[in-house]
């Protein structure tokens, strides 16, 4: 079966929704997910079903069913796909679009401040709470400790990464990546700068 690259996309999020949910995605999860309208995600589910990537049931709602091999969709938004995946403990599907989402959300979360300009005693309280999340749902999905701290931390090193790129670009004097990292880090662990830890 062949399709483009951004079917793909679309098939990918289809098959790790299923995965996780343990049910299948309405259209407006497709919509909510890739940032899309409605109408732009209907028509991609219909091209999708009519050719023969997947099956609907007429009538029924979330009866999204993918029909191509798992093995042959591309990574969701950046995430290994399943042949790639590096060998880690309980490394499954769930766990994968947990992280998918997780740095999605990051990536939000950044862009909002960017945007607001927060200080970092306001935003990264937040970004605590987002790691806690990918954590609890993954828990709250029945998956064990060791994947539930493999999720959290693979978001953590994606915000880390976000921090210090940014550090760079606001830095007019010349960043310091090893000191930006040690800064993350302590605000990530105690809520404050390292210079206001007695």
């Amino acid at each position: 079966m062949k399709f483009t690259r951004r079917q793909g996309e679309y098939l990918a999020f289809l098959h790790h929704y299923r995965l996780l949910n343990k049910r299948p995605a309405a259209e407006t999860d497709v919509a909510r997910f890739f940032e899309v309208s409605a109408p732009s995600a209907h028509q991609m589910v219909v091209t999708l079903e009519h050719n023969g990537l997947i099956r609907r049931t007429p009538g029924v709602g979330r009866s999204i069913k993918v029909l191509v091999d798992p093995r042959l969709l591309p990574p969701l938004q950046g995430q290994p796909s399943p042949a790639e995946a590096p060998p880690t403990p309980e490394n499954g599907s769930g766990e994968k679009v947990a992280v998918a989402v997780g740095r999605r959300i990051v990536e939000k979360l950044y862009e909002q401040n960017e945007l607001y300009a927060m200080d970092d005693r306001e935003f990264v309280p937040l970004l605590r709470r987002v790691l806690e999340g990918v954590e609890e749902g993954l828990g709250q999905l029945g998956l064990g400790p060791l994947s539930c701290e493999w999720a959290r931390e693979q978001v953590r090193a994606h915000a880390e990464g976000l921090y210090v790129r940014l550090c760079a670009e606001h830095d007019l004097e010349g960043a310091d990546e090893a000191e930006d990292v040690e800064t993350f880090r302590h605000l990530m662990l105690y809520g404050e700068f390292p210079s206001e830890r007695t």
